[in-house]
């Protein structure tokens, strides 16, 4: 009989026994390059809560690995830009704005 490995679920901090076809999904996931799918049981319970059909399931799956790789590849672009700080409209500071002071040529008063 084959000895099946112990892992821990995190988010439930409970003990399971891993399966032979679990380890191989994760296998085929990292040949693959679609590292979200390894971590398919997280949708798989969801999955069955929500009572999604398999297609709903497979959009949800493939939607999160997309969402993941569009991530990371902002990472790496701003990264690559080597930006000295870097700048966002949620760190944009609107109340230097209000301090304005025109010059009389048409600028308005803040």
């Amino acid at each position: 009989m084959e000895q099946q490995a112990l892992t821990a679920l995190p988010k439930y901090r409970m003990y399971y026994e891993v399966t032979p076809r679990e380890e191989l999904i994760k296998l085929y996931a990292k040949q693959l390059k679609i590292s979200t799918f390894s971590q398919y049981k997280e949708l798989i319970h969801e999955a069955q809560q929500d009572g999604w059909c398999y297609e709903e399931f497979l959009y949800q799956l493939m939607k999160t690995e997309v969402e993941k790789r569009q991530q990371n590849q902002l990472k790496w672009r701003i990264k690559a830009a080597s930006f000295p700080v870097i700048k966002t409209l949620d760190t944009f500071e609107t109340t230097i704005q209000a301090h304005c002071v025109a010059d009389g040529e048409g600028k308005h008063h803040h």
